[in-house]
């Protein structure tokens, strides 16, 4: 039936009809070659060999945040390392230390805020075009102290051709579930522009 519209082209798989009765093991190695056929016909592993060029390019995606991040030295500064990154999503974490807390001797909002704000870059940064943060929300769920390592995961919303929404989650050893210090969103304008591009300065209407 599947070729009754129109003959198959030339060197295509034609689909074999195999009585088989399996209460009787008749027609089960025939059926067994047949499959055997059609997969060195069609071509063995094709879903295997598409999930593996995924990952090769994620992988790709997630050096080249980690290179971003190695590559900022406020980053250093504060001591906020690239766990892990790929095509929308990225993972950053930092250790409180003395440094990182206000005069309460809890852990400075505006560290926190950086923490959320470097998985949203690196996000939405990550595939090679330039990414401008636009908008920004941030709401606090409790303190964080000295000795605590933080966790910041970004996953990308939603994406269309300018514009990219981002939800980070910042909790103390990656378990938002149990230890939510933060939620941040963000929203990215992308560029046309591939990173280590010069900057193009907007024309003043003026």
């Amino acid at each position: 039936m599947l070729h009754l519209r129109a003959a198959p082209a030339a060197g295509a798989w034609r689909v074999p009809v195999l009585p088989t009765a399996a209460a009787r093991g008749e027609g089960i190695a025939a059926l067994a070659d047949a499959v055997q056929a059609h997969a060195r016909a069609a071509g063995s592993g094709l879903r295997l060999a598409l999930r593996q060029v995924a990952q090769r390019a994620d992988d790709e995606i997630g050096a080249k945040a980690r290179r971003l991040a190695a590559a900022d030295p406020f980053l250093r500064l504060l001591g906020i390392a690239c766990i892990e990154a790929g095509a929308g999503h990225a993972t950053v974490s930092l250790t409180l230390a003395s440094q990182h807390l206000n005069f309460n001797a809890n852990c400075h909002g505006g560290v926190i805020f950086t923490l959320a704000d470097t998985a949203f870059g690196l996000a939405a940064n990550a595939r090679g075009q330039i990414a401008v943060g636009i908008d920004a929300h941030i709401t606090f769920q409790r303190a964080a102290q000295a000795g605590e390592t933080l966790v910041a995961r970004a996953v990308e919303v939603s994406r269309s051709r300018k514009l990219a929404v981002y939800r980070v989650d910042v909790s103390v050893g990656g378990d938002a579930t149990k230890a939510l210090v933060s939620s941040f969103t963000g929203t990215a304008y992308l560029t046309s522009l591939p990173h280590g591009a010069a900057p193009r300065r907007e024309r003043s209407s003026a």
